[in-house]
Parts: C-alpha cells; structure tokens; sequence
C-alpha cells in the first residue's frame, strides 16, 4: 500500500509494483491502513475516511482545522487520532463520541504513525523530545526509550518496536529495554514503516 500525497490518492501494488487498487481521496493523504476486511482506512490532515472494498465511502469523520497528523482505526471499530496540538482522542465511529482524551506531546507534532496496543495503550513516537513513549488507556506515561527523531512507531508480536525516523533517514526496532537490536538505513526520508 503506497500513501501518494501530492497524488490525493491510495495505491495497493503487488510485490512488483503493479497496480492492483487505486482510491482517489479527495485530499492529501497522510497515512492509511488496511483494514482486515479489505477496507481502506486514510487519514488527511482535516478528515478520516474508509472506504469498502469497492472504493464507496462508509466512514468519515471531517475536522476544519486540518490538525490530524496520526490516526488508526482500532479493532474494536472505535477510532483514535492525535492532533498537532499534541492531543490524543478515541472515539465511536459510529456515533463520533469521544470515549478518550490526553495529552501525549509536547507541540509540535509531525506527520507519521501511532500504535494502539490491544490492552488501550498507545504508542507515540515524539520528534520533538527524541523518544517513543507508551501511554496507557488513562494517558499515564509507562515506559520510553530514546530515538532521534521519530516519526513512525509500530509494536512488533516479539514485543520490540519498530520505529522510523525521516531525518536520520532509518528504521530501526528496539527490544523492551530501548536497545537496538537491527536497523536499516535508506537513501532517502521513512515517513512510515511496518512490519509485515
């Protein structure tokens, strides 16, 4: 799945490239997910959007400030995002109620990727302080480690995480301690990076 910005759209591509899916969204996209019934989760920076499999619209959620900058589409069918003022919220989709609010960064706050754990805690990766911190489901801070420059953050099933950084231009995964334990170096800036 490529997120193409300047191209306001979604790309599935096969392992060679090929074009598999293309959804057009209406807006400059951010990041998206794939959802494990074959819809497509997007995020821009002032709406959250899913589309079925077909490509027709089934969820969306508008903000007029344009201030998303992370967001993911929970298991449970609930939604949490963070704003750029540094504010993390979870709420229904159905209903767009907020179940959650906290504050999780200091602004402020870059594009990339959050990661909710099944538990509630969120994973949040903060550029401006060179950490990846864990919150839990209350926003009480549990554990972080250093990393310069995060923008992307994922927790892997071996209980590292897998963390990206755009201007060291890597990717890197650390063990529960916040020691490195692989990395990988590019010739160009990792917005995202996921672990398949």
């Amino acid at each position: 799945m490529v997120v193409e910005f300047q191209g306001a759209q979604v790309t599935i591509r096969d392992k060679a490239g090929n074009v598999l899916r293309t959804q057009r969204v209406g807006g400059n996209p951010i990041s998206a997910q794939r959802l494990p019934n074959g819809s497509l989760f997007v995020v821009t920076q002032n709406r959250l959007v899913e589309y079925d499999a077909a490509g027709v619209e089934r969820f969306s959620y508008n903000r007029p400030n344009h201030d998303i900058v992370r967001a993911r589409k929970l298991p449970n069918g609930e939604v949490a995002f963070i704003t750029n003022s540094g504010w993390y919220q979870r709420m229904e989709a159905t209903t767009q109620r907020v179940v959650k609010g906290f504050q999780v960064a200091p602004v402020p706050i870059t594009f990339g990727s959050m990661d909710v754990l099944p538990n509630g805690n969120v994973l949040v990766p903060d550029f401006q302080q060179n950490r990846v911190v864990e919150y839990n489901a209350d926003g009480k801070q549990i554990s972080q480690f250093n990393v310069q420059w995060p923008n992307s953050v994922m927790r892997l099933p071996n209980g590292n995480t897998l963390v990206a950084s755009q201007n060291t231009r890597k990717v890197i995964e650390f063990d529960r301690a916040g020691a490195i334990v692989w990395e990988y170096n590019s010739d160009g800036m990792v917005f995202n990076a996921r672990r398949r």
